[in-house]
């Protein structure tokens, strides 16, 4: 890749991961208008436990999903620091260049595909026997 398309890649991925920022961001405020906000016929309804617990769920997924929302956008802004100090694209693990196909499909991933495998691997719950 010459610098040319070099600097031309990293202004498209640059753009991609700014687009996705904002559409997270612009997804959590709604997400927290929605959860403060309970639809209307619930919030005065008495019941029972398990009433509440149905009650409860969207939230709670709500809850999950924004976790996982807030972890991607942390790794998007690492891509955008990566980018800003010019090492975006060189696995942070092995030094190695990340091929870019891996990075149009997964823009802000740190890893070269063989490290990613690896810390998957590491990350796998371990299953005992008795």
């Amino acid at each position: 890749m010459t610098s040319d398309e070099r600097a031309q890649f990293e202004r498209q991925m640059r753009e991609v991961l700014t687009r996705r920022l904002d559409e997270l961001g612009a997804r959590a405020v709604a997400e927290r208008r929605a959860l403060e906000t309970p639809p209307a016929g619930l919030r005065d309804e008495v019941g029972d436990d398990g009433d509440q617990s149905e009650r409860d769920e969207p939230r709670d997924f709500g809850i999950r999903m924004s976790e996982r929302e807030a972890e991607l956008a942390q790794q998007i802004e690492a891509a955008l620091q990566r980018l800003d100090a010019g090492s975006y694209g060189v696995c942070v693990e092995c030094g190695q260049c990340i091929d870019p196909r891996r990075l149009a499909l997964v823009p802000w991933t740190p890893y070269c595909a063989d490290d990613a495998e690896r810390a998957e691997r590491d990350r796998a719950p371990t299953h005992t026997t008795l």
